[in-house]
């Protein structure tokens, strides 16, 4: 059996010294090739991905009817430097991005229909894209008649919960199955349109904080109720992702300990703020 002596004598011949310094070019190569900088990124989503709440805004994706560019119709995306997909696209000198993300939009939105005056999100993708990110779900859930109702729950209900299971059957729980179907099926046509990408979706971080006590006016319990929900449609997407063969960054837990109402949050306005973008952009840029 070779002693530790006789390998390092080995090594130290002429012969093998080359060998060795061949392997490791080798595996420097290999490794450099899975690190490999995207080309072409198209992001997609909603408001999580465009950057709402993050102004100044592109000009292009903010503006009144008549006040735009082409004084048309009004278009309010609101797409942000500072969202996710621009910071890891600066931050990994990804030379060629389309923030194509529009705040409001459902799956819909990005495979066949016009939100405001733009296309399909799905129109940017091509063989020649080879990376894309998708944040999508909240809104075919209906988050605004959650946020909403579980703020002040109707006359009569204590708590959200109890307004949202009046029936005997959670409200919310068939749309997220529904937006869950929905987004493999995008995912699927994404992969088509962009071969060679990596397409990867994003869960939706928490923005409040497993707390038994108040946020924003919110109680303890539509809290939980609030999460509770937000967890269930990170469920829906992750099987989306494997169900569809892409990727899935799982960034609930990512603004965990900073959520709204905590010392240093990632979040306000019910979205990521600059603290917020910076984190994903981190979870993404892990990734890759």
């Amino acid at each position: 059996m070779p002693t530790r002596a006789s390998i390092s004598r080995r090594l130290r011949r002429p012969r093998t010294r080359a060998l060795v310094a061949c392997v490791a070019v080798l595996w420097s190569l290999a490794g450099h090739a899975h690190a490999e900088v995207p080309a072409v990124y198209v992001a997609m989503g909603d408001s999580f991905a465009s950057g709402a709440a993050l102004a100044p805004y592109d000009v292009d994706s903010h503006f009144q009817t008549g006040t735009g560019p082409a004084r048309g119709p009004e278009d309010q995306c609101m797409r942000s430097p500072q969202a996710y997909p621009r910071l890891a696209a600066m931050h990994l000198s990804i030379p060629v991005i389309r923030h194509v993300a529009c705040s409001g939009a459902i799956v819909t939105d990005i495979t066949t229909d016009q939100k405001y005056i733009e296309p399909p999100q799905m129109t940017w993708l091509n063989p020649a894209v080879n990376l894309v990110t998708v944040t999508i779900g909240l809104n075919d859930m209906d988050w605004p008649t959650l946020f909403t109702n579980c703020f002040k729950p109707p006359t009569g209900y204590t708590t959200c919960r109890a307004y949202f299971t009046r029936t005997g059957s959670d409200y919310f729980s068939p749309k997220i199955g529904s937006a869950g179907s929905s987004i493999r099926s995008m995912l699927t046509q994404a992969k088509s349109k962009a071969p060679s990408a990596r397409i990867i979706a994003l869960e939706y971080p928490q923005i409040f904080p497993a707390t038994t006590s108040t946020c924003e006016g919110y109680s303890a319990a539509s809290i939980a109720y609030i999460r509770e929900k937000v967890s269930e449609l990170n469920r829906a997407i992750d099987t989306a992702a494997a169900g569809a063969g892409a990727e899935v960054i799982h960034s609930e837990n990512a603004f965990a300990g900073h959520e709204m109402c905590t010392a240093v949050p990632y979040a306000r306005y019910f979205h990521p703020n600059a603290r917020g973008h910076g984190a994903l952009a981190a979870a993404l840029e892990a990734l890759l």
